[in-house]
């Protein structure tokens, strides 16, 4: 292992972790006959010119029964892996895989990720159903973030351009396949010898960024026990520099969205809000990616509504005291994401937290002294209830969206503006 990671070491500049991330994941390719799962390696570059592609060349030179391939089609896929069980390396993955008419390469990758989990296709002429076994080690390169459920089963290397100062080995092929023939056939012996301890491993993993996380490091680090020396110690170092809790603060952009909105929600003192509106607040947080979402266009409300439909919430049409009828959310659909996702308790949660960039954002809408800023009641209510509200029986009998009426400085606000004269009329 550690002559692995040497050879590695050469010719690769990795983020803290990565070297022994690699070495042990070339390892299992080694050993996946006795293994359940097959952790994913993905070659994360920000940019291009990051070396994914020479890493891969290196990797792929290193690992059992490499097959390599820029892009490939579902059909070609899976028949690949049921018939030479390969270990596929598939470079130029974010431009592949993230085609919206490529779902079904992804469920092969998908499937393959855990023993046991065949594709079903239709074969020869008679258009028999048969099963394929896609298990197998794959590793992928690529810019940006794959698809969620894909990236989610891999081991995430993110790779960098070489600093001033550092060095690496020319890389010549042949000079790297003589040594990655010899260091194969030593690796190999190994992990036949090792094939009855690995299989039967359950080892101790660090609490990483969630439990597939820790799934994926647990095949790693019972391969880095069973090296022994300061392996196991590394190995989980390495799971935590990669994998852990403190390296996921972009983590899931739902949540961070889901943040977002609760922050605007509090500080409108609402319980639903028109899409135009959260539109507005969420592009003036300019320290989110909300105002340039893509290709420096702030997110639409497509956008909004595709991030959030993963924790049940989803636009409807919503009656308002102005404008009538319109397109928005009730807070009420998200208070079981909410009380979920975001918990007051959690440390971490603190470092989502947008209260500064918000309360900047949305000054304007401070609450004030005047009872009249008091949420209205529904149609239901009397003027005798506590807060104070008259009969209001032309509006529907949901609460409606309330905003605290600005100070004098800050009449620009045409929605303000107008519920201002609306509660004059209707009080």
């Amino acid at each position: 292992m550690t002559e692995l990671e040497s050879v590695l070491d050469d010719y690769l500049v990795m983020p803290d972790g990565a070297i022994q991330a690699i070495s042990l994941w070339l390892a299992h390719t080694f050993l996946i006959k006795v293994l359940w799962l097959s952790p994913r390696l993905y070659l994360k570059s920000p940019v291009k010119r990051c070396g994914k592609t020479t890493a891969l060349t290196v990797i792929s030179a290193l690992a059992e029964k490499p097959l390599s391939a820029s892009s490939a089609t579902e059909a070609s896929l899976f028949r690949s892996m049921e018939r030479f069980k390969p270990t596929l390396f598939l470079d130029e993955a974010d431009a592949t895989l993230m085609r919206k008419d490529n779902d079904g390469l992804r469920g092969v990758l998908n499937a393959g990720f855990v023993r046991g989990a065949p594709v079903l296709r239709c074969s020869g002429d008679d258009h028999e159903v048969k099963a394929f076994d896609v298990f197998g080690a794959v590793g992928l390169a690529g810019i940006g973030n794959l698809w969620e459920t894909l990236e989610d089963r891999c081991v995430v290397i993110p790779m960098q351009r070489k600093g001033k100062g550092q060095q690496t080995k020319r890389l010549k092929l042949r000079e790297l396949h003589q040594r990655a023939h010899v260091l194969k056939k030593k690796l190999a012996r190994w992990c036949s010898d090792i094939e009855d301890q690995i299989s039967e491993a359950d080892p101790e993993v660090p609490q990483l960024s969630s439990d597939r996380a820790e799934d994926l490091w647990r095949v790693l680090i019972a391969i880095a026990d069973a090296a022994g020396g300061d392996w196991p110690e590394r190995a989980r170092s390495a799971a935590i520099a990669l994998s852990g809790e403190s390296g996921d603060k972009e983590e899931e952009i739902g949540v961070i969205l889901l943040h977002d909105i609760k922050e605007i929600f509090e500080a409108r003192d609402c319980d639903r809000i028109r899409t135009e509106t959260l539109l507005d607040e969420l592009t003036r947080l300019t320290e989110r990616p909300w105002p340039e979402w893509r290709k420096g266009k702030p997110i639409s409300p497509r956008s909004i509504a595709r991030l959030l439909r993963p924790f049940g919430v989803s636009s409807r049409t919503i009656r308002f005291p102005v404008g009538g009828p319109q397109k928005g959310y009730l807070k009420s659909d998200f208070e079981n994401s909410f009380s979920r996702y975001i918990s007051p308790e959690d440390p971490d949660s603190t470092d989502l937290s947008v209260t500064s960039v918000t309360t900047a954002s949305l000054r304007h809408l401070a609450p004030t002294s005047d009872p009249l800023q008091r949420p209205m009641c529904n149609g239901s209510e009397t003027a005798s209830n506590p807060r104070g509200c008259g009969n209001v029986t032309h509006v529907t009998d949901k609460s409606p969206e309330i905003t605290k009426t600005p100070p004098s400085n800050t009449s620009e606000d045409p929605e303000t503006a107008n519920l201002s004269d609306f509660l004059g009329r209707v009080l």
